[in-house]
């Protein structure tokens, strides 16, 4: 069997930018074919081979009120902003009966191209101009083993395996959106993710289930920083390596209860992490600028710009309600999120030939307590009609 499908999306921007021969702002055209191909050489063995590619032009969004009305969409910004990006991928799954037990293999390339650009000045004067490159390549393999029991237990065992290499920088011109830029900032970052994974289900009764699982993630990171600067700043270059690597052991164990046909109850706790990593940008603006051309400043080293994992505990309650004519479905949940180095986007200002703009760092939060609770709605009203609501409260605090 195959299917082939494809899309085209002309978007027009809606944010006027009155600087001549601009472009009005957040305007896309998007492009992407995707076909897919089943096999099954015997009646055990089915195979299915993906394939993608999509490329998306966009004017850009970085904007600021320049008329003194933020809601008139009207401002005035240098033409040079917008961003490109084209992706492609390749992807095999592989399932095998085995009887009581099903094997899957999924194989996984991807690779992307984009181009990002920002008119950090905020005006249509040519001041300051960021662009952002980057290329990355990505494979990613998983197998997994799961039961077909005819009682009432069930497991899945698995393994996972990635491999990412990517080539990003910041270049930055002055006084010359056209220019050949005059601060570069290279980063290369290649990642190897390992992890082997169980997860388990066990029917207590008609209406009573236990799950649970755990997973080992084993991760490792290493880095190539290069910064070289151009005049009107100091000129010359500074770089350095470094790797870190990080493992931790997450997991899940939940309780679901059918209380009627209609409603289902659920209790859940989640432990889940993400691997610390690097921030090229703070590098630069703390780092690299400070002290290329700086005589007895203090010697760069990478590894003051590392980042710490973050980890966190999730415990959760919540109720679903679906009429038994399917047409009013509710749903509510009670939850609290406890993390711990939790990574945030941080914009800090830097002085750049003159001029200060906005650079986006990552940073660690000492530990964050997360608070909520939130319902949603959806009920059909009649053929024509559906009428879908929600409701949230949040109470975050930082400690």
């Amino acid at each position: 069997a195959l299917r082939l499908t494809a899309a085209r999306l002309e978007q027009e921007g809606w944010l006027e930018n009155r600087t001549p021969g601009a472009r009005a702002l957040y305007g896309q055209e998007f492009s992407g074919v995707r076909g897919q191909l089943l096999v099954e050489p015997s009646t055990s063995l089915r195979l299915l081979f993906t394939a993608d590619f999509s490329d998306i032009v966009g004017t850009g969004d970085q904007h600021t009120d320049f008329d003194g009305n933020p809601f008139d969409r009207i401002t005035s910004v240098g033409d040079a902003g917008g961003f490109e990006r084209e992706e492609a991928g390749f992807s095999v799954r592989g399932d095998l009966d085995l009887g009581s037990w099903a094997l899957t293999s999924v194989s996984a390339y991807r690779s992307g191209d984009s181009t990002a650009r920002y008119d950090q000045d905020f005006s249509p004067a040519e001041g300051v101009l960021t662009t952002y490159p980057e290329e990355s390549d990505i494979f990613t393999q998983e197998v997994r083993l799961a039961s077909d029991f005819d009682g009432s237990f069930n497991v899945l065992v698995g393994a996972y395996f990635l491999r990412q290499d990517t080539k990003n920088a910041i270049v930055a011109s002055f006084g010359d959106d056209d220019g050949p830029g005059n601060a570069f900032v290279d980063t290369q970052v290649e990642t190897t993710n390992k992890a082997l994974f169980a997860s388990a289900e066990w029917v207590l009764s008609d209406s009573l289930t236990l799950a649970g699982g755990r997973r080992y993630s084993d991760e490792e990171k290493d880095y190539d920083f290069l910064t070289t600067l151009f005049a009107p700043l100091p000129a010359g270059s500074e770089g350095d390596q470094t790797s870190r690597s990080d493992s931790d052991v997450s997991g899940d164990v939940s309780l679901s209860y059918e209380a009627s046909e209609t409603t289902f109850l659920y209790a859940r706790f989640a432990r889940g992490f993400k691997g610390g990593g690097f921030d090229n940008v703070s590098a630069f603006q703390s780092g690299a600028l400070t002290t290329i051309g700086t005589a007895g400043a203090i010697p760069f080293d990478i590894r003051q710009f590392l980042f710490d994992p973050e980890s966190v505990d999730n415990y959760e309650l919540g109720v679903r309600y679906t009429s038994s004519d399917g047409r009013l479905r509710w749903s509510a949940a009670a939850f609290h999120m406890d993390y711990s180095d939790k990574q945030e986007q941080i914009t800090r200002e830097a002085v750049l030939g003159g001029i200060t703009v906005p650079l986006a760092t990552t940073a660690n939060a000492a530990s964050v307590d997360i608070s909520g609770i939130e319902t949603e709605f959806s009920a059909i009203l009649s053929p024509w009609w559906e009428l879908d609501g929600s409701v949230g409260y949040l109470d975050t605090q930082y400690s």
